[in-house]
């Protein structure tokens, strides 16, 4: 059941396209109960047959990273680990060894204020810092400055042509613009509703576009729908059922509104939006936020059925099913990837050591590793999963 403003966003999204049957030929309908659980087969299918390796990042005392407020890229060469509360980004070879740190933070014109929002291709670093992206080689040297025709910018993605796609941070007139390096716009999407035009909220999509097979997806605040930027239609739509939003949520007036998105949102009483989101040819993963404990759904696009993180079990459920979404997706190797805290992964292991003497033939990534050894103070681990 779609609720108002996804009909509302459709028609606005839609209207410069006339191929229909396009459009339907390529959406998906996931249906998913987010207090529910995972399909039982599906769960135990990949739970069997998952294919893991875990790289260890190069630790001293000059290049300690926060892992809770840290994110990792994976390029073609190299990993990147961009530490968000020391406002640093660190390069490793795709071994773990530490090649260098970049340190730019500072008020100056080639510094930046702040890592929220980054992003990595295989030739520079992007950094938007408040009003402006800075790009920087991967020896931290500066390269030049890129001004956004619109304030209040957010998360962002180069996409292959090089046009630059953002979200507004706050709801604007639109909540998405498209412009190139010299920042001239290039095309708006997703207009604000005219009852929330002068509601002053923070943007709630969080890590929401992307690329997937050559082409660019988004997902919009008060919209549970993925969609394809180039080809302007429906990617996938997820109904949450008795946690979408209600059809008539928008009516009214704007001083009505205000308590009652308050209230949909500290509550809990429904998905207002998806977040952290990955698409591969065999799944889409994304986070509902706000939910506690962190919720993140896997849904198998060639089925149609869909796991959450929580119901992992045995090694899985330490390193993934107790942390967030994946921090990304290499389609070079077909792996999902993220950062495991080394704390967490010494007491997964120890667990391992004391209930299952055989856990090495279902672990076989785990050979060499030894528990006793495994800093709890030192950076943390990156681990590869295929599912």
């Amino acid at each position: 059941m779609k609720n108002l403003i996804l009909i509302v966003a459709s028609l606005f999204f839609f209207a410069c396209s006339s191929d229909k049957e396009s459009e339907k030929k390529d959406h998906r309908h996931f249906a998913v109960n987010i207090k529910g659980g995972s399909d039982p087969d599906l769960l135990k299918n990949v739970m069997d047959n998952m294919e893991s390796r875990l790289i260890q990042l190069e630790t001293n005392d000059s290049l300690l990273f926060n892992g809770k407020a840290s994110y990792l890229y994976v390029t073609s060469d190299y990993l990147f680990v961009a530490d968000l509360k020391q406002k640093i980004i660190l390069r490793y070879d795709k071994q773990g060894k530490f090649i260098n740190k970049i340190n730019r933070k500072g008020q100056g014109p080639e510094e930046y204020i702040t890592l929220a929002n980054i992003y990595f291709n295989d030739n520079a670093i992007y950094v938007c810092d408040l009003t402006k992206i800075l790009v920087y080689d991967f020896n931290g040297e500066y390269l030049k400055t890129i001004i956004p025709p619109k304030d209040e910018i957010g998360q962002f993605y180069i996409d292959p042509s090089g046009l630059i796609v953002q979200s507004r941070y706050y709801l604007g007139d639109s909540q998405l613009i498209v412009y190139d390096e010299d920042g001239k716009l290039i095309k708006e999407y997703f207009p604000t509703p005219e009852v929330i035009r002068d509601f002053w909220i923070v943007q709630g999509c969080y890590r929401s576009i992307g690329n997937y097979n050559g082409g660019t997806f988004v997902s919009n605040y008060f919209d549970t729908n993925i969609y394809m930027l180039d080809s302007i239609q429906t990617f996938a739509t997820f109904d949450f059922g008795s946690m979408n939003l209600p059809k008539d949520f928008f009516e009214g007036e704007t001083k009505e509104l205000v308590p009652k998105f308050n209230d949909f949102r500290e509550n809990d009483k429904a998905v207002l939006n998806i977040d952290n989101i990955t698409i591969t040819d065999n799944w889409i993963v994304f986070c509902p936020p706000l939910f506690e404990p962190k919720e993140v759904i896997y849904c198998n696009r060639k089925n149609g059925k869909y796991l959450i993180n929580n119901d992992f079990n045995n090694f899985y459920a330490q390193v993934l099913g107790k942390y967030d979404a994946p921090d990304g997706y290499d389609s070079r190797s077909g792996e999902f990837y993220r950062l495991v805290n080394a704390a967490l992964l010494k007491e997964a292991i120890e667990e391992l050591q004391q209930s299952d003497g055989h856990y090495l033939e279902k672990y076989p990534f785990l050979k060499g590793i030894d528990p006793e050894k495994i800093d709890e103070e030192s950076n943390d681990w990156v681990i590869f999963f295929k599912m």
